[in-house]
């Protein structure tokens, strides 16, 4: 099914029962496709009714985060991780809200909560851990300091990449 098909499916069922909980999935589902302004006003009027949907509350994270409101994005996310310590998914955007901070030591100390849930993790998980290393790859490259000015923070960052992922490797040959 279509991005916009599934839109129109879940919108009309909201429309339907606005007590519904599909609120989440159509927010999720304005989100993936880029209407992140949508996705913000379907989550807040759900959760307005539904305050403890915590994936809706992630979806918000999210769309905030994407609309550069990165306070309140953490707001939500911190919400779902008092009552879901465990979830990977409100860490990950977590640490993405920090980035776009430019807090890399905060960023960095979120990723590090992931990965110590990785060993109860199922595939999926795991999938999404791999990504949130990929996105702080990607922004340590993009901010590495010249060899003649080291910053100690970015030095501490690396260290801790190289024993995270020497750790995921060894994971995975287990596995």
């Amino acid at each position: 099914m279509s991005d916009n098909l599934k839109i129109q499916d879940l919108r009309r069922r909201v429309e339907s029962d606005p007590t519904s909980l599909a609120f989440a999935d159509l927010g999720e589902a304005y989100r993936r496709a880029g209407d992140f302004g949508a996705a913000v006003s379907v989550c807040r009027a759900g959760l307005a009714r539904h305050p403890t949907h915590l994936p809706a509350r992630v979806t918000l994270g999210w769309a905030l985060l994407e609309l550069g409101y990165p306070d309140q994005a953490q707001s939500e996310l911190y919400y779902v991780l008092q009552t879901a310590p465990d979830s990977l998914a409100p860490l990950r955007a977590l640490a993405e809200s920090h980035q776009y901070r430019g807090d890399l030591h905060e960023a960095f100390h979120q990723l590090s909560g992931v990965e110590s849930l990785i060993h109860d993790a199922d595939a999926r998980s795991l999938a999404e851990f791999d990504r949130a290393l990929e996105t702080l790859d990607a922004v340590t490259l993009d901010i590495t300091p010249d060899p003649v000015s080291t910053n100690p923070v970015l030095t501490e960052l690396e260290l801790w990449m190289t024993a995270i992922l020497a750790d995921r490797s060894a994971r995975a040959d287990r596995a």
